[in-house]
């Protein structure tokens, strides 16, 4: 996943009105809620109740918040 990210030049914005030891981070691949995200999906569906409807709106809530911060960040 890191080699994707980097490949496709997925990074990090930084805004210039912050402080400017940040600069130096712009195009840091973004990647650890990514990461996170995948493997909590894939924990999900391996080894939870897929018959509880529960599971279900805490995978869709879950994964439906992270498609939303990552859209706004990237």
């Amino acid at each position: 996943m890191i080699t994707l990210l980097s490949r496709y030049q997925i990074g990090q914005r930084v805004r210039t009105d912050g402080p400017q030891t940040h600069l130096q981070k712009s195009g840091t691949p973004t990647m650890g809620g990514g990461l996170i995200l995948v493997a909590m999906g894939l924990g999900t569906f391996l080894w939870a109740d897929l018959s509880n409807r529960f599971v279900w709106i805490l995978l869709a809530t879950t994964l439906g918040f992270g498609l939303i911060v990552s859209t706004t960040t990237t």
